[in-house]
């Protein structure tokens, strides 16, 4: 796993892959117990991913329900959002040097 320990194999299926045009038949790896999905090296070597597409955010596309929600949370936390230094007020910190020769 990603920890780097051993896994419990249970068996291997090669099964049929289909993503953006590109068709592949790739091995999936059955382990005991209930883990988090791994995608193999094999897998991103056979099979060219669109990083641009699967990483990207697109903030235009939010259901209007949800960007009324943000905008509701940038006005009650304006603060938060301007632009410059802020300062933090009723807050008391103490910091301790020292020095080594």
């Amino acid at each position: 796993d990603y920890h780097g320990r051993l896994l419990e194999l249970k068996g291997v299926v090669w099964v049929p892959i289909q993503y953006e045009g590109q068709r592949q038949t790739l091995p999936l790896v059955i382990v005991a117990g209930r883990r988090p999905a791994l995608l193999g090296r094999n897998w991103l070597k056979a099979i060219q991913l669109n990083w641009p597409r699967i990483c990207t955010i697109d903030v235009g596309k939010q259901p209007q329900n949800e960007t009324m929600e943000v905008e509701k949370m940038i006005r009650r936390h304006q603060a938060v959002f301007t632009e410059g230094y802020g300062a933090i007020k009723e807050f008391k910190a103490t910091i301790h040097l020292s020095m080594k020769p």
